[in-house]
């Protein structure tokens, strides 16, 4: 059953949780499962089931039932960058056992907007994706959140005619299968894209890796990556993974991986779906360009190859005062075409090419990777295949013929 199913079932009777329960033989038992439907976020919780084997316990076993599936709905009152204050409705009101409290400490909540027209009327609900408030502190009246997303300032700004609710959430399964889809029309498929799970967000993971640098710096040593990934994965043949839930660190965030190249990063909550999939950006653009641009660092390299022994030759020509060999070599150095040239022109027609490609998929992400591929190139052509370096080995061996000249001293 779906959620608007739900709704026409029920167009007359206002409610704000409706839980709908089935009583089935199991058995020598009774099996209950159950479902919620929360109606200010319109979402259908996952299936949760209770076995009784006397038939006494069945009121006692479907209210157990019922407590488990209840999720507490809050309103987030103030936004202060990753903290967020929010209310439970009748938070003033405590239980009167303390160990069926609706939210704990280091639970989590699941933000959503609902937008209203003029009339105050739901017009559309939106689930904040890749988000989760964490409770830090409680107490009767308000409680403290922190903000862990993979979007930037995605609770910040004032909004109007909208309100800013969340969900208390809470893992079910055991683990959690994750597909990695196309993002857009794309049909490229996401087999072998390594996912790596960690407790670091980006920025802790961008700090750890400025230590790294700046220690490697500082003792001549080899760079070493910081260690922050607590699990690695390799996804098979449909895209897919299983992440099992860690009740020691049950939010962690995943930094998907294609080759070196991050494409992705967000946290997740392994346990709260049984499935889950995330858009990846078509990433197809970016392996031809370096699939073109590893040809080209190898053409660079018999180039830069050709031209040390030709250099080489000369040289041997100078110290065996063999000046006519010497100077047909030098002229024939002079008479080709620049492999500078060469290089940086066939760079520019990949660079062009692939950001074309980019720009019209809209892919800005692509774009970047594209330019620093082909700036690394650059720099290597720049390097290798200077022009002060004929100037410096012509003047080398001027250096060497004046060396020979027997009426230098004379």
């Amino acid at each position: 059953m779906q959620p608007d199913q739900i709704l026409a079932r029920y167009p007359q009777q206002p409610f704000e949780k409706l839980f709908l329960i089935v009583v089935e033989p199991a058995g020598i038992g009774y099996r209950i499962s159950g479902r919620e439907f929360d109606y200010y976020s319109q979402r259908l919780s996952s299936l949760s089931e209770n076995i009784t084997y006397e038939k006494q316990f069945l009121a006692e076993t479907t209210f157990d039932l019922l407590r488990d599936l209840f999720s507490s709905v809050v309103s987030i009152e103030t936004v202060e960058g990753e903290q967020v204050t929010v209310s439970e409705q009748a938070s003033q009101f405590l239980t009167p056992d303390p160990g069926v409290a609706t939210l704990e400490i280091n639970s989590f909540l699941l933000p959503f907007f609902r937008y209203l027209n003029r009339d105050r009327e739901v017009k559309n609900i939106q689930m904040i994706p890749w988000t989760y408030l964490s409770i830090q502190e409680m107490n009767r009246k308000h409680t403290t959140c922190s903000v862990t997303s993979g979007l930037r300032g995605i609770l910040d700004g004032s909004r109007r005619r909208v309100e800013m609710l969340a969900l208390a959430v809470q893992p079910r399964f055991q683990t959690t299968e994750l597909s990695l889809i196309p993002r857009g029309t794309s049909t490229q498929t996401y087999a072998g894209m390594k996912v790596q799970l960690s407790p670091l967000n980006p920025q802790e993971v961008r700090q750890l890796q400025i230590e790294a640098k700046k220690e490697s710096e500082e003792t001549k040593k080899p760079l070493q990556e910081p260690d922050y990934v607590t699990g690695e994965f390799l996804t098979n043949r449909s895209g897919t993974i299983e992440i099992d839930v860690d009740p020691q660190q049950p939010l962690i965030w995943l930094y998907i991986r294609s080759g070196n190249a991050l494409v992705a990063n967000v946290p997740y909550l392994p346990g709260i779906d049984s499935q889950i999939s995330i858009q990846i950006p078509d990433d197809r653009i970016r392996l031809s360009v370096e699939g073109e641009l590893a040809v080209l660092n190898g053409e660079l390299i018999e180039a830069v190859a050709e031209l040390s022994m030709k250099m080489s030759h000369i040289r041997n020509w100078a110290k065996s005062e063999e000046w006519a060999k010497v100077e047909t070599g030098i002229r024939e150095l002079e008479s080709e075409l620049s492999p500078r040239k060469i290089f940086q022109d066939k760079l520019n027609v990949i660079r062009v090419s692939a950001v074309e490609a980019a720009q019209a998929q809209n892919n800005k992400t692509a774009q970047a990777r594209i330019a620093s591929l082909c700036r690394e190139t650059e720099n290597r052509i720049d390097r290798f295949l200077s022009p002060t370096g004929i100037i410096d080995f012509k003047t080398e061996i001027q250096d060497l013929k004046q060396l020979s000249d027997p009426n230098r001293n004379r």
